[in-house]
């Protein structure tokens, strides 16, 4: 099962970070692309390293259901701010 899993996260984890840089150039164009780049990628990494933040939770309030709904809450947030983002008209 670990290899199984290792293979899917691989794959899954290796295609998100080939899409960041075509994405940013796709929807703000390629004049402050590394700027903009730079902020994804520290965002995620920033996002990724707050991720522990379940264990303190779990302490204070006994369970994880907190930061489940905290988690839900960002993804309803990002998922806003990705909706309102307008495509690029390239000719």
């Amino acid at each position: 099962m670990l290899y199984l899993f290792a293979g899917f996260y691989g794959i899954g984890h290796g295609g998100h970070f080939t899409l960041i840089s075509p994405l940013v150039a796709e929807h703000f164009g390629i004049r402050s692309h590394g700027v903009l780049f730079g902020i994804v990628v520290f965002a995620g990494t920033a996002g990724g390293a707050a991720g522990d933040s379940g264990w303190p939770l779990f302490d204070i309030t006994g369970s994880y259901s907190s930061a489940f709904w905290i988690c839900a809450a960002v993804g309803c947030f990002a998922l806003g701010l990705l909706l309102s983002l307008r495509r690029r008209v390239s000719f």
